[in-house]
């Protein structure tokens, strides 16, 4: 069985909680670990009282780096996911997508 990352988050609006959907998509359908290809988690979960938890790939799990496309109802992110031990938060991958500076390819 190949490691996964746990990806955890909430959404309010005007202190209620917000319904919805999370949607991880991988730009990856396989992945090779340990001289095994396994498929990429892709999951979808619906809000429960605006929060939701998943289990993810990891991005770093071989020597091809890739990203997962999250899709929420504050906003689609693209995010690495390298592997570890402690859970990652979406307020946490949302601030790094930020941090990133937009370029044009022109």
């Amino acid at each position: 069985m190949p490691r996964y990352v746990s990806l955890t988050g909430s959404f309010t609006c005007q202190g209620r909680p917000v319904q919805g959907l999370v949607r991880c998509t991988p730009e990856r359908l396989w992945v090779l670990e340990n001289s095994i290809h396994w498929a990429s988690l892709a999951p979808d979960v619906p809000l429960v009282y605006g929060h939701f938890a998943v289990a993810l790939t990891p991005t770093d799990t071989d020597a091809v780096p890739w990203h997962y496309i999250i899709e929420t109802p504050a906003g689609a992110f693209r995010s690495q996911l390298p592997w570890r031990e402690s859970p990652y938060h979406l307020k946490e991958l949302i601030d790094v997508h930020r941090a990133v500076p937009w370029t044009t390819n022109g």
